[in-house]
């Protein structure tokens, strides 16, 4: 596997355990002087530019930015962002004031729902804007922008369905873009564009609660422990059993939503010789119980009222 390579295998793996999901909430229409400020939604958000052309504005880097029909902006931690009609903004709340001569620019906003430290550690290392133009020739996402483009137009019977799993879709596509690009310098996505440690991340994820260890880690990757632990540290800001550890942890809080899995067999899922172990384990990574996780909070605050009571 050539280190230039995205296992999709993996990523889709990935998105699919945090039970990520693209939602188009927004279909704004711009005339005249108009401007809207979107920041806020979500942790993850998009737009696609559906027709005419606008501005958009940031707190940093080269603004304002010149978007055209086709163009899609993606902004991985929600950067505050403004669009317009005019390169010069006036103020930065939103004004659409109602439809007159000018051109006219359709938007599609869309946002990205998940766990939130789940979310940001699979999109930790993304810049904080990915722009991609309708000239950039990455016809898979040009595909896939021109079918969100002709739903969004038609309004048809269950397109809100539709335009919702597009934007999934669209999601693995923009990450895909990012690595093909180099514009993940760290994180998890950088690590998987890295051969030796897509390797070790592929085998941990499929079996987190296998015996793993350092070296059977390094033998994986096809390298010394000295050199796997200095490529997690730079890439992943984590040595392999500090990693290893979050992981478990982070698959026994999905695990710990189904009610029908006992604490002691997510403990045997997980590797862990006693429930006792794990529940340590559990407390000291995330400073909760497992008890605390699987009962829903309205049932821990009412639980806490009761007693004060």
């Amino acid at each position: 596997m050539s280190d230039h390579l995205l296992p999709t295998d993996l990523l889709s793996s990935l998105l699919a355990r945090i039970s990520l999901r693209g939602h188009v909430y927004a279909r704004p229409t711009g005339c005249g002087e108009w401007q809207i400020n979107p920041s806020g939604h979500a942790r993850a958000t998009y737009h696609l530019i559906i027709s005419g052309t606008c501005w958009l504005h940031m707190r940093k880097g080269p603004t304002p930015i010149h978007l055209r029909a086709g163009d899609l902006v993606f902004f991985p931690d929600d950067a505050w962002h403004v669009m317009s009609a005019e390169p010069v903004l006036s103020g930065e709340s939103t004004h659409l004031p109602a439809p007159d001569q000018g051109e006219q620019t359709q938007i599609v906003c869309g946002l990205y729902r998940a766990n939130d430290r789940e979310l940001e550690r699979l999109l930790r290392g993304l810049p904080e804007l990915v722009h991609i133009r309708a000239c950039d020739g990455d016809t898979r996402i040009a595909q896939i922008v021109a079918l969100l483009t002709e739903e969004a137009d038609q309004g048809a019977p269950g397109g809100s369905l539709i335009l919702d799993s597009l934007s999934d879709v669209l999601l693995a596509l923009v990450l895909r873009h990012c690595v093909a690009q180099g514009l993940i310098t760290h994180g998890l996505l950088a690590a998987l564009s890295d051969s030796r440690l897509a390797a070790v991340l592929s085998a941990v994820h499929a079996d987190p609660g296998a015996d793993w260890n350092v070296s059977t880690l390094a033998a994986r990757a096809a390298l010394s422990r000295s050199t796997l632990a200095e490529r997690f540290q730079k890439v992943l800001g984590a040595s392999p059993g500090h990693y290893l550890a979050e992981l478990r942890m982070q698959e026994a809080s999905i695990l710990l939503r189904n009610e029908e899995v006992s604490v002691a067999q997510i403990a045997d899922r997980l590797g862990y010789a006693t429930e006792a172990a794990f529940r340590r384990a559990f407390k000291r990574t995330t400073g909760l119980t497992p008890g605390e996780v699987r009962r829903p909070r309205s049932a821990v605050v009412s639980g806490s009222d009761a007693k004060a009571s």
